[in-house]
């Protein structure tokens, strides 16, 4: 028997299944908008590069947890 967190889970994973960041923000051009700026249009673009964007479940609990919500 399939329990309704499990049902609830795997509902997400389907709805969000193939979703990427595309020209979204990222978890770490929030933090600089939220800090209003800190630094320069480049390096913002560039924040991205280093962070998972392509597979939302692939995104560390760690990190998740240290976003603002």
């Amino acid at each position: 028997m399939v329990s309704a967190s499990d049902e609830i889970r795997d509902e997400i994973r389907n709805a969000f299944a193939g979703v990427t960041l595309g020209d979204g923000i990222s978890l770490e051009q929030t933090k600089v908008i939220d800090d209003y700026g800190g630094c320069g249009s480049q390096e913002f673009k560039a924040l991205p590069l280093g962070e998972i964007t392509n597979d939302w479940k692939a995104i560390p609990v760690s990190v998740l947890d240290e976003a603002e919500c």
